[in-house]
């Protein structure tokens, strides 16, 4: 029943990503439903990337408890409910954001050939002058430390 509840809540998350997406039935998950990434590099071939499984084995197994809320309880001595701490079992959540680092980061140089977005390139700043006279060449060195090596700009 946990799992059935669980499966439509990550399904209805799903849908509402409005990514593509399917079911893959069967695929090993035993512990509880799991989300793969799996995206295409430029060939065409599928590389599973990240993971996220939820997990409602370990906790059970361990006999892992939190309390959130207040509950009833009826109570016979004073014949009557009376507000009571709930003990609830926690659901794990396993994630591999990369998967392999490796394999993600093979994916992602082979998509940008060498030619890195900005917010991934080693090299995020060039400082060109236009001419090459003392004063534009001078000021093209203050920015570069300033950019680099933290000292103040001037001039």
């Amino acid at each position: 029943m946990v799992w059935d509840s669980a499966e439509l809540q990550l399904q209805q998350a799903l849908e509402s990503s409005r990514q593509d997406w399917t079911t893959n039935e069967g695929d090993g998950a035993f512990y509880g439903p799991k989300t793969d990434i799996i995206p295409k590099d430029s060939g065409g071939k599928e590389h599973q990337t990240a993971t996220i499984q939820l997990d409602f084995q370990l906790p059970q197994r361990d006999e892992l408890q939190f309390t959130h809320q207040y509950g009833k309880a009826y109570s016979k001595t004073i014949q009557r409910y009376y507000q009571t701490v709930v003990p609830s079992l926690p659901v794990i959540i396993h994630r591999a954001i990369f998967g392999s680092l490796k394999r993600f980061m093979a994916l992602l140089i082979e998509e940008y050939n060498g030619k890195w977005p900005f917010w991934s390139s080693p090299r995020q700043v060039m400082i060109l002058t236009v001419k090459s006279t003392l004063e534009p060449t001078i000021y093209a060195k203050l920015v570069k430390e300033h950019l680099f090596g933290g000292q103040k700009l001037e001039g």
